[in-house]
Parts: structure tokens; sequence; C-alpha cells
């Protein structure tokens, strides 16, 4: 294995590890401040700390590129933070996160629609088990957990968005020359850019107060400077390295890791039916995801 394909896999490694525990930090901010207030420090932290530490270099881009990364703010950072936090604000994190992250089927599905990529038995196979698992984890959220369904629901579409996210990134990649702090700052500037309308539309107002506690500020640092920063520029790295479809590989290891910080941290009740529906949606991921025998070895 090459530098280049190794330093892919170890910083997709890290971001499954700070994706894993990001819920825990998430809810935290959930439990003081209302969805627009959390999405302002998340984003708003990021977005200073990239022009204060990251080059400015600016791309002259064409028309075409520019509404790439149009798209690819609204979809991978209003829709997946609005949908993201009002997950973590109504449904506990660890089944929040198992919900979002079965993006990579998504990616398969929109991967065949638009790129023509062959969809295999064992991604037919593993869709329905992870779709089994779903409504496993769904239906004992809401008869035994007494789970708001509007909570998983915005589940499952951060999932959506973050799997049409990386449509758009896929196409962003192509664009030469083109540097991975400017794909997160630019897409970030736009993502902030299309919040705006959604937050005068809500009435809800951003207030601080609170911040300064221990909690929070610690909660307010990860969210903004190691989830919403360091991750999506060493993500952004990885998928550069070692391609999209190797590095989505690695999302399969959040669940487990952000349902068990969860119990340990937040003290999320889990039960058996949880339980094995968790285990049937990841195991349909992981299944969704193996390659035939011909096209591994072509």
């Amino acid at each position: 294995m090459d530098k280049k394909r190794l330093q892919g896999h170890i910083f997709s490694i890290i971001c499954i590890f700070i994706w894993g525990c990001s819920g825990i930090f998430t809810k935290t901010l959930t439990k003081s401040f209302n969805r627009f207030t959390v999405l302002a420090i998340e984003y708003g932290i990021a977005y200073l700390c990239l022009w204060l530490f990251v080059n400015h270099k600016v791309h002259k881009l064409t028309l075409r590129e520019e509404l790439m990364f149009f798209l690819a703010g609204l979809f991978g950072t209003a829709l997946y933070g609005n949908f993201q936090v009002a997950a973590y604000s109504m449904i506990p994190a660890g089944i929040a996160s198992v919900l979002i992250n079965t993006s990579p089927i998504l990616i398969a599905i929109f991967s065949s629609i638009f790129y023509k990529e062959k969809i295999t038995k064992w991604f037919v196979l593993g869709f329905f088990i992870a779709m089994a698992g779903i409504f496993l984890v769904s239906f004992n959220s809401i008869t035994s957990l007494n789970v708001n369904p509007l909570g998983l629901l915005c589940a499952v579409m951060a999932s959506f968005c973050y799997a049409t996210y990386t449509m758009f990134l896929r196409q962003i990649h192509k664009i030469q020359n083109i540097e991975v702090s400017y794909i997160t700052r630019h897409t970030q500037f736009y993502g902030i850019l299309w919040m705006i309308p959604f937050w005068l539309i809500s009435g809800d107002a951003i207030d601080f107060t609170g911040i300064m506690t221990l909690e929070n500020i610690v909660s307010a640092i990860f969210v903004g400077v190691v989830m919403s920063l360091l991750s999506s520029l060493l993500w952004n790295r990885a998928i550069m390295a070692i391609g999209a479809v190797d590095s989505a590989v690695y999302i399969y290891a959040i669940s487990p890791i952000s349902v068990v910080s969860s119990a340990l941290v937040l003290h999320e009740k889990i039960t058996l039916l949880l339980l094995l529906g968790i285990a049937l949606v990841i195991f349909g991921v992981i299944v969704s995801g193996k390659k035939d025998k011909r096209d591994a070895s072509a």
C-alpha cells in the first residue's frame, strides 16, 4: 500500500471515531439551545476557523462548478445539518446515528442511477436486511421507548441528504487542482447562506445564553472544530486518496461506536429488540457493500 492510500485509510478511521462520538456532544447542545443556535455554533465556529487558520486561495470556477458547490452546500450543510440536529433533539443519539448512517445504501442506489454503477445481488440482500433492521429500530423506539416518530423521519432524511451531497462531491473532486480546504470552505459558505432563509422562516431566535458552562464549551469546540472542520478536511482528503467507495466502507463502524458511547455517557436505554434492529442495520449495510467475485477481481 502506497503512502497516499495509507493516509487515506488513517484519515477515514479518525473521522469515523469523531462522527461516532459526535452524537453525544450534539445531544448535549440540544438540551440547552434550539436547533438554529446549535447550527450557528457548529458551522459558525468551523467557518471562522477555516478563514483564520487555512489558506485563503480562491479558485476561478465555471458556472457549472459553482452550481455543484451551491447544491453541495444545500444538501451537505443546510439540509443535512437541520435534519441531523432535529433528529438528535427528538430521539436518542444512538438510534439517530444508526438511521443517519444508512447513507452507504443510498449512495450505492444514487451511484447506480447517476453513474451507472452496477447493483449486485449482495446489495439487494443487504438492502432488505437493513430495511428489516430499520423497521425493528423504529417499531421498538415508538412502542417501547416512546420516541417521537418525527425524529426517526428526520434521521432518515439526514441520511438522504448526505447521500445526495456525496453525489455532488464526486463531481467537485473532478475539478483540476482544487484544494481540500477550499472544497470544505466553499461548501460551508453556501450551506450557511442556505440556512439564513430557513432560520428566518422558523422564527427561532439564536441565543447563546448558557454557553459558558464547561459541558457546553467542550461540546461547542467538538462540534465546531473537531466534527465540522477537522473531520470535513480529513474526509475530503480520504476520498481524494482512496475514493468515495473505499472510504464509505468505514461508515459501517459509526453506528456501533455511537450506540456504545451514547449508552456509556448519556445512559441511553437499550432494549434487546433495539440491539437486534441495530445489528440488522449494520449487517445489512456491510452486506450491501460486498462485491461479486468477478467484480472484485476485475
